[in-house]
């Protein structure tokens, strides 16, 4: 039990690459353009249109800042197991 945890801790170090965290970041910045172009031209324009952009963006960064917060389950922040 031993090595395998101890497998699990060293999974755990190893650090993310920065190739794959721009990548994430790259889609979610398009995705977010393209909801932004999609709402724009949106048939018949609305005055709430702004309104669930910011509710969209909201979500899409809460979800990341969630992922990166549960990634590692061993640290120290507030959502990790102790």
């Amino acid at each position: 039990i031993r090595s395998c945890h101890a497998k699990i801790r060293d999974t755990l170090d190893l650090p993310m690459p920065f190739q794959y965290f721009h990548l994430m970041s790259f889609m979610m910045f398009l995705n977010l353009a393209l909801w932004s172009y999609a709402l724009a031209i949106s048939d018949p324009p609305s005055y709430f249109t702004p309104v669930i952009y910011l509710f969209i963006q909201m979500i899409f960064q809460g979800m990341r800042e969630l992922s990166a917060a549960l990634a590692d389950p061993f640290g120290d922040d507030d959502v990790d197991f102790h």
